[in-house]
């Protein structure tokens, strides 16, 4: 399975009633991912999994502090901030991406585990 890494904070909020739905990442996400922290030197499975369902290309100057709510951040500025210290700027362009934190017993079903090869990359 594919990983994905989130801060500390992030990840206590997908394990609460009301998780964040949205990451914003500099590639577009899709399919299955386990969730990690720290690194990908140093990386701890969480035991969550996500599944990324949509994704889309969005113009960062058009971004809105709803959007980094839905992400699990308290602001557009915090989300800003994470963007420079993890790239160095503000990126233009980012991926939108929506995902839902998966139960154990969605992850049971042989369907969901499916891997499918589509346009060279694994869904």
């Amino acid at each position: 399975m594919k990983r994905i890494f989130f801060i500390k904070p992030i990840i206590e909020k997908m394990r609460s009633s009301d998780p964040p739905f949205i990451t914003f990442r500099r590639q577009r996400k899709s399919g299955l991912y386990m969730v990690c922290s720290g690194g990908r030197f140093h990386p701890k499975e969480e035991g969550i999994v996500i599944r990324v369902w949509r994704s889309c290309v969005v113009v960062t100057d058009e971004l809105t502090d709803q959007d980094a709510v839905d992400a699990g951040l308290s602001s557009l500025r915090e989300l800003f901030e994470f963007f420079r210290k993890w790239y160095g700027e503000v990126p233009t362009r980012m991926h939108k991406n929506w995902f839902v934190v998966l139960q154990l017993e969605e992850l049971e079903k042989p369907e969901l585990l499916e891997r499918k090869v589509g346009a060279g990359c694994l869904l």
